[in-house]
């Protein structure tokens, strides 16, 4: 896809990296592609979302962590970061939109499900040892 080592001929480096301007067009494209509202999307951050108040309220950090590789709110971090760096504001305010939905989807899937499970939050565990830091 990436032709990474190329010879540069006006240069004295034999190998560096490097793509030609079609392929960072489509690096770029695909980042922000990634980043959009789809169906798909939801579904990963509701599940990933269940995943991690699962694993706080059962006090596992294995469910926890888990629940944080599932969820997909490194794509609209990237796609703020790629739009930063090629100056294209309408894309930086699109992902900051995506990135609050998404994180405020997240936190009404956290919450409906703390008002149905029964708990303390003093038992937990990970919250608890938070404060000792």
């Amino acid at each position: 896809m990436f032709n990474l080592f190329k010879r540069r001929s006006n240069s004295n480096q034999v190998n560096s990296f490097s793509a030609n301007q079609s392929e960072r067009d489509e690096l770029c494209k695909t980042i922000i592609n990634s980043s959009s509202l789809k169906a798909g999307f939801y579904l990963l951050l509701v599940l990933s979302s269940f995943i991690v108040t699962v694993g706080l309220l059962k006090n596992s950090i294995i469910l926890t962590i888990g629940g944080m590789l599932v969820a997909p709110l490194l794509s609209p971090i990237l796609s703020i970061s790629l739009s930063i760096t090629i100056t294209n504001f309408k894309v930086f305010w699109r992902s900051i939109k995506i990135f609050v939905i998404s994180a405020f989807i997240s936190l009404l899937v956290s919450y409906c499900l703390g008002l149905i499970v029964k708990f303390s939050i003093f038992k937990i565990d990970l919250i608890s040892s938070m404060g000792s830091i």
